[in-house]
């Protein structure tokens, strides 16, 4: 049986499916993008405190700093004994601290160890409690496989600021007076008039990017 309906009634169904797909798209393109720079932000930042810590970790074996990511991460990785990263781990307390709560999920001794300790330096006011936990967990040698690669990870995945996927700038500065590092986000301007200039990232998505921040002398810009 032919289809008795006018032709333009189902026009005019189509036209509303596609602007409602429309619509729909307006509404949840701008999210997506603002979410997803949210998440590179709090990444990036995450990544320059977790090289701040590697190099202090550097440094305590140098007695230098070093302006180059692929020397920090060649060193610590390259240490066959594996101490200095699990130096590393204790010291980045980020990373100690979801170390701690992965291998307690896993594992009832750890979560006894952990809440243990947490406890006593919850008394005591003691600083990093996850990296005194960690370097209990650390004496038992089945617990050494993760830390170890958990480390590893964080190490193979800092270098690079999510949103641009460029390597972090480090500067050394190393004097008789004073030795110290600074490490800066690598969004530049460029990027940001780029993004300002994408008309459906910047005009249909509303999106924006600026610098991440950096880290001066121990110093984080986004926290002061």
């Amino acid at each position: 049986m032919a289809d008795d309906r006018p032709k333009g009634s189902i026009i005019y169904k189509i036209l509303i499916v596609i602007l409602t797909a429309a619509l729909v798209g307006t509404i949840l393109y701008p999210k997506h993008l603002w979410e997803q720079e949210k998440r590179n932000t709090i990444q990036c930042r995450a990544n320059m405190v977790s090289i701040m810590y590697a190099e202090y970790t550097f440094h305590d074996t140098t007695d230098s700093f070093t302006a180059s990511l692929d020397t920090l991460s060649m060193v610590l990785l390259g240490d066959t004994t594996k101490q200095l990263l699990r130096h590393y781990a204790r010291t980045d307390t980020a990373l100690a601290e979801q170390i701690v709560k992965t291998l307690s999920k896993r594992d009832t001794l750890a979560k006894a160890i952990a809440d243990t300790i947490r406890e006593y330096a919850r008394l005591h006011d003691l600083d990093n409690p996850a990296g005194l936990v960690l370097d209990s967990l650390m004496t038992y040698p089945q617990y050494l496989p993760f830390v170890d690669s958990a480390a590893t990870a964080r190490i193979e995945h800092f270098k690079v600021c999510p949103t641009v996927n460029r390597p972090y700038i480090i500067t050394v500065v190393d004097t008789s007076v004073i030795k110290t590092f600074n490490i800066q986000c690598p969004i530049t301007k460029e990027d940001s008039l780029k993004i300002a200039q994408d008309f459906w990232k910047s005009k249909i998505g509303g999106l924006k990017i600026t610098n991440h921040g950096k880290i001066e002398h121990g110093e984080l810009s986004w926290k002061k």
